[in-house]
């Protein structure tokens, strides 16, 4: 298939379409009438961590409550293109979102769409609002770092001159503005509402998840879900 200059592929160079997506989600939802075991366990977080704490992450799905509900998720993102899935395997309910625009916010537009299929309307999330204040350039220098996320994706946090940072793996960068001394906000990651992220010297959070990071860390550290990177 000749698909130069029409589309791009996956990380994993995987190629697929609308129509190739819906025929796995089908099956996944289905999969309950031949194997209830196997769908236990794809949807259900197993994994233990050091500190006790469970995984959220199972077989390439993110599981998570949305209003009450269980669901799997995951997204995908290129140059241009934006996308996620979310799958309510106890509502037999899925929801793709496909687009060729990487500002659209793929995971908001999905959760709408649920809720309007289990409301009749769409439930607004409760903003809240942020001002930046200014903080020291030593503290911002404390979580500085590269740290890799439990599916192996690094994120590096870095410093220019006394502005924090954001890098993501395709070397796009977003400025983490403080809303105190162990809390941040990123306004370009979400044009409907503000992405907050905390961080403190010991344990970084990053959308409440926690992360190890200390002044000298220099190897893994594994009581927590997110590890300092060699």
């Amino acid at each position: 298939m000749n698909t130069e200059g029409e589309s791009v592929y996956g990380s994993t160079n995987l190629y697929t379409s609308l129509n190739d997506i819906i025929i796995w989600m089908q099956y996944l939802l289905n999969l309950h009438k031949t194997d209830k075991a196997l769908v236990e366990e794809l949807f259900t977080p197993s994994y233990l961590l050091n500190d006790g704490s469970v995984l959220n992450y199972t077989y390439g799905f993110n599981i998570s409550n949305h209003h009450g509900r269980r669901v799997a998720d995951h997204g995908g993102y290129a140059m241009g293109f934006r996308s996620q899935i979310r799958i309510f395997p106890d509502d037999n309910l899925a929801v793709i979102s496909m687009t060729n625009n990487e500002s659209i916010n793929s995971y908001s537009l999905t959760s709408q769409i649920a809720d309007m299929c289990f409301t009749g309307s769409f439930i607004s999330e409760k903003k809240k609002e942020w001002t930046e204040i200014k903080i020291p350039v030593d503290k911002l220098q404390n979580y500085t770092g590269c740290y890799r996320m439990p599916d192996g994706m690094k994120l590096n946090f870095e410093l220019n001159h006394d502005t924090f940072q954001l890098v993501y793996p395709d070397e796009k960068k977003y400025i983490m503005y403080p809303q105190s001394e162990n809390e941040f906000f990123i306004k370009e990651m979400n044009t409907s509402s503000v992405s907050s992220w905390e961080v403190s010297a010991t344990a970084p959070k990053l959308y409440g998840i926690s992360l190890t990071k200390t002044q000298r860390a220099k190897e893994y550290q594994n009581r927590n879900s997110f590890h300092r990177a060699n």
